[in-house]
């Protein structure tokens, strides 16, 4: 079974959220396309640059993504990334709504 590739859209707040994000870390970097792996031959970011990249995130989102804890396929690409960041937000939501 083949997995279906992210398709962004303009609409999207977690897709804006990663691209003002990226703007934030490497403002010099050009944007990717969301199935371009991040790393080797991708966007290539230093480590410095990947920290700022997840602060600028969670700043935008206002969702702590604990790096430490970050699985591996979440750095594939930044439509991976996107899946991982929608549903730590998704996970917020449930919990908050639960609470409230």
């Amino acid at each position: 079974m083949s997995e279906i590739p992210f398709v962004p859209s303009a609409d999207d707040p977690v897709w804006r959220a990663l691209q003002a994000a990226l703007k934030t870390a490497a403002p010099y970097r050009p944007l990717i396309e969301a199935d371009a792996p991040l790393f080797e031959g991708g966007l290539d970011l230093m480590s410095l640059e990947l920290l700022e990249f997840f602060l600028a995130i969670e700043r935008e989102l206002k969702v702590p993504i604990a790096t430490e804890a970050l699985p591996e396929s979440a750095l594939l690409s930044l439509g991976s990334l996107h899946e991982h960041v929608a549903k730590l937000l998704r996970d917020c939501e449930r919990l908050y709504s639960r609470d409230g």
